[in-house]
């Protein structure tokens, strides 16, 4: 009986024990793809780094601050920069180390540049053909 009891309860956590392996297997894979995106990044292989990075959010089913964070540089980097904004606001959400909030505050900045800049040119655009329309009307 003893020995039944004994079969039933391995049995019974069975299921524990593969989901657990399953879940540490998943969280290794995504950490090398984690890996393997920081140095397409370095070597600026920008659409490995993306691939990689969207592989290992696919493992975790989830992202996380380091994962966001590399994924601001990329988009920065390709000039995405409505998608690194967007992905800026996502790295907010995370509860992040200082150095990564540190490093990303020099992303906020360059991105609100870089919005500024685009609606000074968007006004000056707008004068320009307001002044163009005036002209013509006035001859």
């Amino acid at each position: 009986m003893t020995h039944l009891k004994y079969l039933i309860f391995c049995l019974l956590l069975t299921p524990y024990f593969d989901a657990t392996a399953e879940k540490n297997t998943n969280e290794n894979k995504a950490r090398a793809y984690y890996f393997a995106a920081e140095e397409a990044y370095a070597q600026q292989k920008f659409d490995d780094a993306l691939t990689a990075i969207t592989e290992a959010e696919s493992l975790l089913n989830k992202s996380n601050a380091r994962i966001s964070s590399l994924r601001v540089k990329v988009l920065f980097e390709i000039k995405d920069y409505v998608a690194a904004k967007k992905e800026l606001q996502h790295f907010y959400t995370f509860q992040a180390q200082d150095d990564l909030v540190r490093e990303m505050s020099s992303f906020q900045l360059k991105l609100d540049n870089l919005e500024r800049e685009q609606v000074e040119l968007a006004r000056q655009k707008a004068e320009k053909e307001a002044r163009k329309l005036y002209y013509a009307k006035a001859q």
